[in-house]
């Protein structure tokens, strides 16, 4: 495949991935309004720990789908094979972690002094064999660049999990209706993924593909096992140090950066890891790519921080009952964190596509070494001194993966300091401009969608004045894109 035609694809599953994205947590979001209304915050407590084992689904495959991304074979019968092989291992696997999560339910619950939570754990185990039956479906519609397809398959999957969350919880379920909707997305999505990628492994099994395949996803699962340590550390250390109500406030707080922010990482980083592949021999288009995609997640992003920020208190206010008042402080703080999250995300996928996924490892490491001891302190005070804490340690992660991705490209760090100065300048703008906004005493049904709408138009005037020259390239990208060319 030509570099233009991996650009086109990368363009074009990012945007489905962000239509995908739009319509997932836009449901998302109005379920979570509802069942706001329907559970408490203890509910929401108990079930982030349940939900804990969700976030290690990199270890379910223990990285074979992204070594399968990795390794490309021009013989279709030995690509076919590998992914069969991958299949199996995954099926064995995860069963294997399933029953372990079972067998250490009751340790878990014993851990955070709550015995209601090893019922919740036993079943949300089951999240491993269910979600790899479908892995290597999904894998390899992103390794072909079928984004249309994986695109049909998440928008089914939220739709399932909200469906079956509310109806249950409308029926009194309580905290069993998140688990039974987690459970109910992640069975249609599998179907989904076989239905649509049209492939069916065969009964083979070759050990020489296998040890080839975990050689590198042994690395990959390392680094999204401290990955998913490192995200959900401070859900850890509020759960055993604080009540469950703490963490179910805590866990709100995050729903608004999450939905917003955080997850336009996971829009993107499906499309950027298989171009960089692609693309891991040619170190210009590399660099070309690398710093697009840079400037336009931060193009993205920064706005969508920065106003998550000024709507928290009215948003609370409007969508929320009373109950959830004390988490408008800690929410801004998060959405803080979310944003500096994002501008150093990229870089994994960089050192994934060049075969070094160890210094991703090394850097979760030393976040560990930076994260665990900041938390912990931070923890014995209150929930919005752990988000401060979230904010510390993550911007200095961040900074130190640029600088050294930039080594590893061969870009002076100029390049990327300049790819992030036209959104900066533009975001700052935009925030002085919505100012004289938030002083005004008016209803939140009223201010909020006035400070959405000012907030947009101010950041496109300053993009207009500070950085004309992106727009300009912007526009013919997509006219590109829309020409074939």
């Amino acid at each position: 495949m030509s570099t233009q035609k991996i650009h086109r694809s990368a363009i074009l599953g990012s945007f489905l991935n962000y239509i995908s994205f739009v319509l997932n947590k836009g449901t998302t979001f109005v379920s979570t309004i509802i069942l706001t209304r329907l559970l408490t915050p203890d509910d929401f407590g108990l079930m982030a720990l349940g939900l804990f084992l969700t976030y290690l689904e990199g270890l379910g495959d223990f990285g074979v789908g992204a070594a399968y991304i990795y390794q490309v074979d021009a013989d279709p019968v030995t690509e076919d094979r590998r992914a069969s092989t991958a299949f199996y291992f995954n099926l064995v696997w995860a069963s294997f972690l399933s029953i372990l999560a079972y067998l250490a339910a009751p340790h878990v619950a014993l851990f955070f002094h709550d015995s209601r939570l090893e019922p919740v754990f036993k079943v949300m185990g089951l999240i491993f064999v269910l979600t790899s039956l479908g892995n290597l479906h999904e894998a390899r519609l992103r390794k072909n660049l079928q984004f249309q397809q994986r695109f049909i398959a998440e928008v089914l999957k939220s739709l399932a999990k909200a469906g079956v969350a509310i109806t249950l919880a409308l029926n009194g379920l309580g905290v069993w209706s998140l688990v039974y909707g987690q459970l109910a997305g992640c069975v249609v999505a599998t179907l989904s993924y076989w239905n649509l990628s049209r492939w069916c492994p065969r009964w083979e099994f070759d050990p020489a593909l296998c040890r080839s395949l975990l050689g590198y996803g042994g690395q990959i699962t390392l680094m999204l096992l401290m990955g998913a340590f490192i995200q959900n550390l401070d859900y850890l250390l509020v759960g055993q140090a604080q009540s469950a109500e703490q963490l179910g406030l805590y866990t709100m707080a995050f729903r608004l950066p999450e939905l917003v922010i955080l997850n336009i990482c996971c829009v993107i980083s499906p499309a950027l890891f298989p171009t960089y592949a692609r693309l891991q021999g040619d170190l210009k288009a590399l660099q070309a790519t690398f710093l697009n995609s840079t400037r336009y997640i931060a193009l993205i992003c920064f706005p969508l921080g920065v106003g998550t920020v000024l709507i928290t208190e009215d948003f609370v206010r409007l969508c929320f009952t009373e109950r959830w008042l004390p988490i408008i402080p800690v929410m801004q703080v998060l959405a803080i964190y979310a944003t500096v999250f994002t501008i150093g995300f990229n870089a994994g996928d960089i050192y994934k596509a060049l075969g070094r996924p160890k210094i991703s490892n090394k850097l979760s490491l030393l976040n560990l070494a930076l994260a665990i001891p900041a938390l912990w302190f931070a923890v014995q005070f209150d929930i919005l001194t752990v988000a401060w804490a979230q904010v510390a340690v993550t911007g200095f992660i961040s900074f130190l993966r640029l600088l050294i991705t930039a080594k590893f490209l061969k870009l002076p760090f100029g390049s990327i300091a300049k790819a992030l100065t036209a959104p900066t300048l533009a975001v700052l703008t935009m925030a002085a401009s919505l100012a004289p906004l938030l002083t005004l005493s008016m209803a939140p049904a009223l201010r909020l969608p006035l400070i959405v709408m000012s907030g947009a138009l101010a950041y496109s005037l300053a993009l207009m004045l500070f950085q004309r020259q992106l727009i300009r390239e912007t526009l013919i990208t997509l006219r590109a894109f829309k020409q074939g060319g």
